[in-house]
């Protein structure tokens, strides 16, 4: 899981062409979810304390949720992160490394995150 919260805060920052497929396949993803579930986009508000339009708007590629929105929306579809960004639904650990990485983060302030996920971006476009 661990992994798939460092993967989704790297898409939602990077401004890239790229990125922004991406999301739309997140959003995409997300209504096909509800709808097989039988849920109005009122009903899942109203299970998750998330406002309709918030949830029209991620769903039209609009906005993009934090991964907490996110979270919430998907437990009350029930799933999870990691099994929503699982295509393939092999069983995925974070290395030890990807576990550090995700303590030492917790302790950033926002700006510090931001700069953080900006540098882990370039720092990809130059391999």
């Amino acid at each position: 899981m661990y992994r798939y919260l460092i993967i989704y805060s790297l898409i939602l920052h990077n401004n890239s062409v790229e990125s922004e497929d991406k999301n739309m396949k997140l959003n995409e993803h997300l209504k096909q979810l509800r709808t097989s579930k039988n849920l109005s986009v009122y009903k899942l508000a109203r299970m998750t304390d998330v406002s309709e339009n918030h949830i029209r708007s991620i769903e039209k590629g609009n906005s993009q949720p934090s991964v907490l929105t996110l979270e919430k929306l998907l437990i009350a579809l029930g799933t999870n992160l990691a099994e929503f960004f699982n295509e393939d639904q092999t069983i995925l650990y974070p290395s030890e490394l990807e576990q550090e990485l995700l303590i030492a983060v917790r302790h950033l302030d926002k700006e510090q995150a931001k700069a953080l996920i900006h540098l882990a971006t370039l720092m990809n476009r130059n391999e």
